[in-house]
């Protein structure tokens, strides 16, 4: 299994060192900019798993290695996530600051730290999930 906050600063820090960054979606609201990361979806089925998240219970693979950014995510029985999170496809965004971006918004369960200067927020966009991701060095 991979660790949790190395998997994600390294696919950070290489769509902040490529060009492949510069091609992907980034929209700024209220001065704020959100940095397209990979599309989420739930699964009952089995993967080739890439990693576990503890604070979420659920197993996830890389989405840096699907050619549409696409990560499957299978969380455990005894998960208190969000029944949206547990069951709808979610957007994730990389962002500055998980308080500006949840402002004004509903969230999905709590802020959660999958690991060191990584803190993951979801929220109900017209009702569904949206992921933010900020990761802190």
């Amino acid at each position: 299994m991979v660790n949790f906050k190395v998997a994600y600063s390294e696919i950070y820090s290489c769509f902040v060192n490529t060009n492949t960054f510069k091609n992907l979606t980034t929209k700024q609201l209220h001065n704020m900019n959100y940095k397209f990361s990979h599309i989420g979806i739930p699964t009952t089925e089995e993967k080739n798993w890439d990693g576990y998240c503890e604070p979420g219970n659920f197993k996830y693979t890389d989405f840096s290695k699907n050619k549409y950014n696409i990560e499957w995510v299978k969380f455990d029985k005894g998960s208190t996530a969000h029944p949206m999170v547990k069951t709808l496809p979610h957007v994730s965004y990389f962002v500055d600051s998980i308080e500006d971006a949840i402002e004004g918004h509903e969230l999905l369960g709590n802020i959660f730290s999958p690991a060191e200067g990584i803190r993951v927020a979801y929220i109900n966009h017209q009702n569904a999930p949206v992921e933010f991701l900020e990761i802190k060095e």
